[in-house]
């Protein structure tokens, strides 16, 4: 890149390098790509390998990537989760309680997703399990419904992304 475009590489460029190789399922390339990196590697380029060995399910370089990024005193929750739910896909339980002690003890919080739903021209916005919303008893009795309607036509949910130590029929 230096030699024919006469441009030198930057952090950014080294980090769609990672992605590229991370996408495509070469994390022992992109690993050895980080070690022969120029300049250091930040926390954006050890979280494009850690996300990318989730998606390939490489616990090995997986957990490589969380130890550089929490050297780098990462306190972006996310890190945290992505280790602990890869910890929870393969069924390590213990090292996955591990992390969200670690979380817990430093006080890192990952904010809960939610939705919006728009009706006669006004937004509502719903989160996971709130029961304190004022139209929650309207909303799970539709999603109920849904639910029901559902299996009836034949649906049977995917449930390999519970990530919880429960039974099946849970």
């Amino acid at each position: 890149m230096k030699a024919e475009h006469r441009i030198e590489p930057t952090v950014q460029h080294y980090g769609c390098m990672v992605d590229l190789m991370g996408r495509a399922g070469m994390l022992n390339e992109a690993l050895e790509f980080i070690k022969s990196m120029l300049l250091k590697p930040n926390d954006v380029i050890w979280r494009s390998l850690l996300n990318a060995c989730r998606l390939h399910s490489n616990m090995e370089i997986g957990e490589i990537a969380a130890k550089h990024l929490f050297q780098l005193n990462s306190q972006n929750p996310g890190d945290y989760l992505v280790l602990s739910n890869m910890y929870a896909e393969a069924q390590r339980w213990e090292e996955a309680a591990k992390i969200r002690t670690e979380m817990a003890r430093k006080g890192l919080y990952q904010m809960p997703g939610c939705s919006l739903v728009e009706v006669g021209r006004s937004m509502y916005s719903f989160v996971s399990q709130d029961m304190l919303n004022p139209h929650c008893e309207g909303v799970y009795e539709m999603i109920h419904q849904m639910e029901w309607q559902l299996r009836f036509e034949g649906y049977s949910p995917d449930t390999s992304q519970v990530l919880l130590d429960v039974d099946e029929e849970e």
